[in-house]
């Protein structure tokens, strides 16, 4: 249906052209220029072009090179693919969306577009080492298969014009686009990733899961943090809607600062746990805010700054006991938390109090394939949002920080990079106007 539907726009084909091309297509195969041959009509080119994308964007074709063994692979992935051949008259490069991993024999070829993947021989994985190594490539000084890959490859978006220094020019179509954002973006939907995505249970039966609970670290000391009904009691009393209404960002704190009883509360309603299950799935809890899969991932780091009745230092908050644990008290990776979130407000605010949310990753990818950390980060998000409204319910100053240094969390809670890993921070601490 699908050639039908694109031969039937040009009526010199006969109807019997579809099914001569998937005759072909499936018996080993043609050339591109057997494929314009068998089009047969003036706009046959154009027509080729229209056809290897349609079954491109279908995943329904495969594009190869040979000379005396396999040169390079072509596999469309999805319905953005294009494949736009045209004569090489150009020096060219790798595409900055490029990227190359190891492969038997070569190399497989990627692009951050998510359209397309391949493979290529040592010797053409050779010339793309030059062609980013140097001003490009000049197709004109290539061999005839040489030239046949990499207009290929050039066809597919894997190559690009040069620029005058050789490497790929910054004013491309997709300029705004960061090559670690459109990598993340393509790879953690669906429509342009490749391979399993979503709750494969990838581990399960090769090793168990993390726990629903983290166990508390031993520290230096335990503060047991204190009930504060009154202030649980003006919380709850407030409309969701009108909470929503007054939320925003507040950059700057009050003279007076937040007290541990107001802290207290903040953490019992923004995200406690409410309960634990077990099921033949795993344990799980239950806290104030949704979690992707209800894994519950988040870890919550307490760096008091300026509360009163809690000493300064980096705590960890025990969402089931209620308490904090102090892991660290103050150093120069400590204060340079304070220094960090004060650079991230625009230089506005040291908080009062600093909440740094790092994540359990593998609690996560034990279940999902693909999406594990995007479904971590939309967890941490969702977190932020629930900090925002206890925090103008409780009128307490909160906001959120668009960065903040990962590795020097781990160096203070003593935590591995890999396995746990700070992921968004929060400033908290008294408003200005309730001095008054």
């Amino acid at each position: 249906m699908l050639l039908a539907e694109l031969f039937a726009q040009n009526k010199k084909h006969s109807d019997a052209a579809p099914v001569k091309l998937v005759d072909r297509l499936s018996s080993g195969g043609l050339t591109i220029a057997e494929l314009t041959q068998l089009m047969g009509s003036y706009d046959s080119e154009s027509l080729t072009h229209n056809v290897i994308e349609a079954l491109g964007a279908h995943a329904l074709l495969e594009i190869s090179a040979e000379s005396n063994a396999r040169l390079c692979t072509l596999v469309p992935r999805s319905r953005g693919f294009r494949f736009a051949l045209k004569p090489l008259d150009e020096r060219l490069t790798i595409s900055r969306f490029t990227f190359l991993l190891p492969a038997a024999g070569g190399a497989k070829i990627e692009t951050c577009h998510g359209t397309a993947s391949g493979w290529v021989s040592a010797e053409i994985l050779q010339l793309l080492i030059e062609a980013a190594s140097r001003s490009g490539i000049d197709p004109a000084e290539l061999h005839q298969h040489e030239q046949t890959c990499i207009t290929m490859l050039a066809a597919a978006g894997f190559l690009v014009a040069a620029g005058s220094d050789g490497a790929s020019p910054g004013y491309e179509e997709h300029a705004s686009w960061e090559f670690h954002d459109l990598l993340f973006h393509t790879r953690t939907r669906l429509g342009r990733t490749e391979g399993s995505i979503g709750a494969t249970y990838r581990f399960l039966g090769k090793e168990p899961p993390d726990p629903a609970l983290k166990a508390p670290p031993t520290g230096l000391a335990v503060v047991s943090l204190p009930a504060a009904p009154a202030l649980l009691t003006l919380a709850r009393e407030q409309s969701l809607l009108s909470i929503i209404e007054a939320r925003r960002s507040i950059r700057a704190h009050g003279a007076i600062p937040i007290n541990l009883h107001e802290l207290s509360a903040f953490l019992f309603l923004a995200c406690r746990v409410k309960g634990l299950q077990s099921t033949p799935a795993g344990d799980f809890s239950f806290r104030p805010y949704p979690n992707g899969g209800g894994s519950y991932e988040l870890e919550v780091y307490v760096a008091s700054g300026n509360c009163s009745g809690l000493a300064r230092g980096l705590y960890y908050y025990d969402a089931l006991g209620h308490n904090l644990v102090l892991l660290s008290q103050p150093s120069a990776d400590f204060e340079s938390l304070f220094v960090d979130a004060h650079a991230s407000s625009g230089g506005m605010c040291y908080p009062q109090v600093l909440l740094c949310v790092a994540s359990r990753f593998r609690r996560v990818s034990w279940k999902y394939a693909g999406m594990s950390y995007a479904t971590q980060l939309k967890n941490a998000g969702v977190l932020l949002g629930t900090f925002y409204n206890v925090a103008t319910a409780l009128q307490l100053a909160g906001c959120a920080l668009g960065l903040g240094n990962s590795e020097r969390l781990n160096a203070l809670t003593g935590t591995d990079f890999y396995l746990e890993g700070g992921v968004t921070e929060f400033m908290l601490g008294s408003r200005a106007w309730a001095e008054n």
